[in-house]
């Protein structure tokens, strides 16, 4: 893994976390549908998991 640094996985990481808000807001204005309901737990626990990792909440 040549050329990757501790700073550009941070940069993936807020990038991944931004658009993992993106799509719970998203969703959340959406109609409320037993798969709207699994994506929302999904971008959730992407945001989670990525707030958790880069120590942001």
């Amino acid at each position: 893994m040549c050329g990757v640094t501790y700073s550009h996985v941070s940069e993936a990481l807020a990038e991944h976390r931004t658009r993992a808000l993106e799509e719970v807001e998203r969703l959340r204005d959406g109609a409320p549908t037993y798969k709207n309901g699994q994506l929302h737990a999904f971008w959730s626990m992407q945001f989670t998991n990525a707030s958790l990792v880069l120590g942001t909440g």
